[in-house]
């Protein structure tokens, strides 16, 4: 309840802020090149095929057998392996593979690109365009965003970033909290010339509003990664997510059944379905498999598949997409939200699909303004303090040396009659959050006692005189015979003090002044 109501005197909150400033700066940049490519392959379909049909009716389409032996004469030693049809149902893309394994083609007929999409035309057969998806700048992007260009490996360091970003989605929301009577400045970034503020308020509102859908993304990255992981988990759950397994067939029929009957018993199939794909055996013993679009099953080359004999176009089963378990559907509803394949390539999804290149650039954005804030608050000043003692004056001599000088200086002021006047200590007494307690008493144990309060702003003024103890509750301000003055700040105030003193910290780290905060400790020479 008390991280609900005053998240930052929580004693989580600073594990939280260093769990999500490590995990940033760890996979920050992998979160970057994964965002960035995801977001350029969002619109992949409509770029990569940019000579794609996508629905226009055409009067009279070749038969699908005329049209894949039109376009396969031209690509003598390959085989088709299925077929894209378009909203209207015409045949507008057919994907070939070399008659073997890919990179030995058979007899040398097939060129080295032995896996293409050919683009065509269903009322000609002219191919309009030759697609190799594992070349040029989009395989590039595929292969970087599946597997950072490394493989295996590299989609299993995708996976463990991806398990980081969404650690950062949940530690972020929890250290983002303010409480309930601050939320609402947090989701907006406030008007302000100072730029590091602008920074820190753009970071916050991103990441507030960003969160959900980057947590998704991050989610679904672990699947794509380990997907027995997934697998396991929906198990414990008492769901399944595996897929019904394909229909085996006893032996490989002597003729193969034309392709456009194989389509007529696919649509029958699925009354009111769109036919979408159709996959040709890859194996002996394989049925024909084929894809029907049906209403809310969340693809857009459908989640309802027709298995049929490849001899005859009987059908041998139908797996509908709902009547499919229930972790199986949530399963593919995931894959396809991750992948923007809800929707046809067109307009239409074109702008349905703007959030997602606009969360792909969340990372960049996030990790580029964290970056500016740890710099700001720690890192400068890590930098500033290594190479401070490094820095030489004109001359060309160590700035030790001036320091030297300027200590003896300060150390003979100490000692001049005029000082010996001069208040020993002057400051103001102020509460853990920063505001100024007045009417705080003050004393100061010598001979005689003397106690003193604090001014309406907190401040007071304390003369030295021989050995002496200032008090002020838990807080002590003590001196000695000899210089330095020690302060020493109990929990609940803090003492600032501001006597011309130059203030180190017990292990000799400058603080700047003489200040010493909530339960810790400075010293200063007066």
């Amino acid at each position: 309840m008390s991280f609900l109501h005053a998240p930052r005197t929580s004693l989580v909150r600073p594990w939280l802020l260093r769990l999500h400033l490590c995990a940033g700066l760890s996979v920050g940049v992998l979160a970057l090149i994964a965002g960035l490519s995801g977001a350029a392959l969002v619109y992949a379909p409509e770029l990569e095929f940019a000579a794609r049909r996508t629905g226009i009716p055409v009067a009279s389409p070749l038969p699908l057998d005329a049209l894949a032996r039109t376009a396969l004469d031209g690509h003598p030693g390959f085989r088709l392996q299925n077929v894209r049809f378009d909203d209207a149902g015409a045949p507008a893309l057919l994907h070939i593979q070399a008659d073997g394994p890919l990179g030995a083609p058979s007899g040398g007929a097939a060129p080295a690109r032995a896996d293409l999409h050919l683009v065509v035309d269903p009322g000609t057969g002219a191919v309009l365009r030759i697609v190799d998806r594992r070349a040029g700048a989009w395989g590039f992007l595929r292969s970087l965003h599946h597997d950072l260009l490394a493989g295996r490996t590299g989609r299993t360091i995708g996976g463990l970033g991806a398990a980081a970003l969404l650690l950062l989605c949940i530690t972020g929301l929890l250290v983002w909290w303010p409480g309930p009577a601050l939320w609402t400045r947090r989701i907006r970034v406030a008007r302000t010339g100072n730029w590091k503020r602008a920074n820190w308020d753009l970071h916050n509102a991103a990441g507030f509003w960003l969160a959900a859908g980057l947590a998704f993304f991050a989610l679904s990255g672990v699947h794509f990664a380990f997907p027995g992981l997934t697998r396991s988990v929906v198990t414990l759950a008492g769901g399944a997510t595996a897929a019904p397994p394909k229909p085996r067939l006893a032996a490989s029929p002597a003729a193969a059944a034309g392709l456009d009957t194989v389509a007529a018993r696919a649509r029958a199939a699925v009354p009111g379905g769109i036919l979408r794909q159709i996959k040709l055996p890859k194996r002996p013993g394989e049925p024909v498999e084929a894809l029907v679009k049906t209403p809310l099953d969340g693809h857009a080359d459908g989640n309802t598949r027709v298995y049929l004999d490849p001899g005859t176009a009987g059908v041998i089963r139908v797996d509908r997409f709902r009547d499919l378990p229930l972790g199986r559907r949530a399963v593919l509803l995931m894959e396809s939200l991750h992948m923007a394949r809800f929707m046809s390539p067109g307009w239409p999804s074109v702008v349905l699909r703007l959030p997602w290149v606009l969360l792909g650039l969340a990372p960049g954005l996030l990790f580029a303004t964290g970056f500016v804030m740890w710099w700001n608050r720690v890192a400068s000043k890590r930098v500033a303090a290594a190479v401070r003692p490094r820095r030489t004056d004109a001359s060309g001599q160590p700035a030790r040396a001036f320091r030297t000088l300027m200590v003896l200086a300060w150390c003979a002021a100490l000692t001049s009659p005029a000082y010996a006047q001069r208040p020993a200590l002057s400051g103001h007494i102020v509460d853990a959050s920063g505001g100024a307690v007045a009417d705080a008493a003050v004393t100061l144990f010598g001979a005689p006692d003397r106690t003193v309060r604090s001014a309406a702003l907190g401040s007071g003024r304390l003369a030295r005189h021989g050995d002496e103890q200032v008090q002020n509750g838990g807080n002590s301000i003590r001196r000695d015979h000899e210089p330095p003055w020690i302060v020493n700040a109990g929990l609940g105030t803090s003492v600032s003090v501001v006597a011309n003193a130059v203030a180190h910290r017990f292990d000799d780290k400058p603080t700047g002044d003489v200040s010493a905060k909530a339960g810790s400790t400075a010293e200063g020479s007066c």
